[in-house]
């Protein structure tokens, strides 16, 4: 999954089963690489979504492996 958010920011998250956050990482990703075209600092707003994601990407996998781990069932 970390890969997925590597590539692409929001994509691990959505997978994971948290489609909502998901969608929200990439359409903020993509808002932000198409206004780095015309100005530099959006750049800056695509970095801090890019390493949310990863964040967030690592939180959902660890929390869904482990109730997987003691229950035998995903958490959502």
């Amino acid at each position: 999954m970390m890969i997925l958010s590597i590539i692409f920011p929001g994509l691990g998250v959505f997978v994971v089963g948290k489609s909502l956050e998901g969608m929200i990482l990439m359409i903020l990703n993509i808002v932000c690489f198409a206004l780095g075209f015309f100005f530099l600092l959006p750049f800056l707003g695509c970095l801090v979504v890019w390493i949310a994601g990863l964040i967030l990407t690592h939180q959902y996998v660890k929390e869904y492996n482990d109730t997987l781990d003691r229950t035998g069932n995903p958490p959502w």
